[in-house]
């Protein structure tokens, strides 16, 4: 008997399955951490804005102190001079001040404007000439140790969103990266070993540098270690900046 064989059946290739990679416990970490990077930025955005609206305050306040000072002691000193235009004595006023004192701020390190500041107070406390008038001496030192405290903040204020503007093409998520190998390994990370293959070292330069404006990372003094800034150091950071 013959037996005629049918069409042999084609075999089609099955489709690979995709199997998905299984979450690595760093990328994890990084997206905590990212969640806290996008929070610092808007918790430093607020801070900035209410040391530049705080700054100018104390500025409008001291100059605004002086020239009542200056109408009452003019009234009393002199009770038959003819009334001042009060908006031009603010005028003139707060551009004395503002021009005596802020070219001083600027110039001033961060770690001697203390200093500066007891200069200010400690010249009125003093007399410098035979004929000068203890009170008005007194009111001037008080009311430019006040416009400088202000300015202070205020060139802090600027000085900070001019860096976190040169940084804000900065890869948020390979920061985060960064952030989240540094909460894991609290003796600190070498810098070079973050070096990625293929990765540009001036891109993971200025990584660092954001990790480093936002106050979540240090340098080790011998610039050998990237340390995980911890918040009572950042406390403290903000407090001796209070003090200044």
């Amino acid at each position: 008997m013959t037996v005629v064989a049918g069409p042999a059946k084609s075999k089609l290739p099955r489709a690979p399955k995709v199997r998905p990679l299984p979450k690595r416990r760093d990328s994890l970490v990084a997206a905590g951490a990212l969640a806290q990077l996008i929070e610092r930025e808007s918790s430093l955005r607020r801070r900035d804005v209410r040391r530049f609206v705080i700054g100018w305050s104390i500025v409008a306040v001291a100059i605004a102190a002086l020239v009542a000072f200056g109408f009452t002691y003019i009234s009393v000193r002199v009770p038959g001079s003819p009334p001042l235009n009060s908006t031009r004595a603010i005028a003139v006023v707060g551009a004395l001040v503002i021009g005596l004192t802020f070219p001083l701020a600027l110039l001033t390190r961060k770690g001697s404007r203390s200093d500066m500041v007891d200069e200010f107070l400690s010249q009125g406390s003093h007399s410098t000439s035979a004929n000068d008038d203890p009170f008005i001496r007194c009111a001037l030192a008080v009311a430019f140790a006040g416009a400088l405290y202000g300015e202070f903040l205020v060139i802090d204020a600027v000085k900070s969103w001019c860096v976190r503007f040169r940084l804000r093409t900065v890869d948020r998520y390979r920061a985060a990266t960064i952030l989240g190998a540094l909460m894991t390994n609290y003796a600190g990370i070498d810098p070079r070993l973050l070096l990625r293959h293929g990765e540009d070292p001036m891109a993971l330069r200025r990584t660092i540098a954001y990790l480093l404006a936002c106050e979540w990372a240090d340098i080790s003094p011998a610039g050998d270690h990237l340390l995980l800034l911890s918040p009572a150091r950042r406390a403290l950071r903000e407090g001796a900046f209070i003090a200044m």
